[in-house]
């Protein structure tokens, strides 16, 4: 089932409003590429592009201070966003999380990351400020969703609003929705967006993304299924290569913020 069909709305408007018609049954193979949001023009996109290089900013100097666990897990972990179904899963919309793991990887990494951006020799590869070893484009996409939830919140809000049945939206407290750099702290605040009951019976929101910021990752996949809307997605990049883009691109825009 997709989102349209779920919604009683038309794919076609789904498309001229600029979002993917995704699947609510399982993950599609389609990932976020923040290099699309640094690279672009577009107003919105470039408040996005300041809103994640200052997030990156503040993580960096934070890890210069020293931090306890606590304060890591505060600032540097980044849980799980399957709102959006985009991913790997094959069933349902549960992937894995960024987790502690990688919350202590970043703390321990992001100074070295930033100083040597340009790094791109084999043996320091997993010295990447977004990834650790063996993990890949999905790792990024997760990662910048968390520091763009507000605006897909209000990109799908915004929809809702004015195409979908109320009886098909609910209000939802938003968890980690902002940053307040003044109390260093993230914030929540409450959305009304379409929703669909998990396998608990547990309503959950749905998140839709605008396709001009989305990568394929698998060419193969019937672009019949997504109406059109997938012919415009951007074809797959090499995880070593976006690797690379996005960790160079970030270490050179966050030493320019100072």
């Amino acid at each position: 089932m997709f989102f349209s069909e779920k919604f009683q709305v038309s794919s076609d408007l789904i498309k001229d409003y600029g979002a993917v018609d995704i699947s609510l049954v399982c993950d599609i193979p389609l990932f976020i590429d923040p290099m699309l949001i640094f690279n672009s023009k577009k107003k919105v996109y470039k408040e996005l592009h300041n809103q994640i290089i200052r997030y990156f900013h503040f993580l960096y100097k934070k890890a210069d201070q020293g931090l306890s666990q606590k304060e890591i897990n505060a600032w540097f972990n980044f849980s799980e966003v399957p709102n959006n179904w985009l991913g790997y899963a094959l069933v349902g919309n549960k992937g894995l999380a960024l987790g502690r793991k990688y919350a202590k990887f970043l703390y321990e990494n992001i100074s070295f990351a930033l100083n040597t951006h340009g790094i791109s020799q084999s043996q320091h590869i997993e010295k990447a400020m977004l990834l650790y070893d063996g993990s890949g484009k999905d790792k990024i996409s997760d990662l910048t969703v968390n520091l763009i939830k507000g605006f897909l919140c209000e990109y799908t809000e915004h929809f809702a609003k004015k195409y979908i049945k109320p009886q098909f939206i609910k209000i939802f407290p938003i968890d980690k929705a902002y940053f307040n750099y003044d109390t260093e702290s993230f914030i929540s605040k409450e959305f009304a967006l379409p929703f669909v009951n998990n396998e608990k019976g547990i309503p959950e929101y749905i998140l839709l993304t605008p396709f001009d910021i989305l990568r394929e990752d698998e060419p193969a996949i019937n672009k019949a299924d997504f109406y059109n809307s997938y012919d415009r997605i951007r074809t797959v990049i090499e995880n070593d290569t976006l690797r690379a883009y996005v960790n160079n691109y970030i270490g050179l825009a966050v030493r320019r913020y100072e």
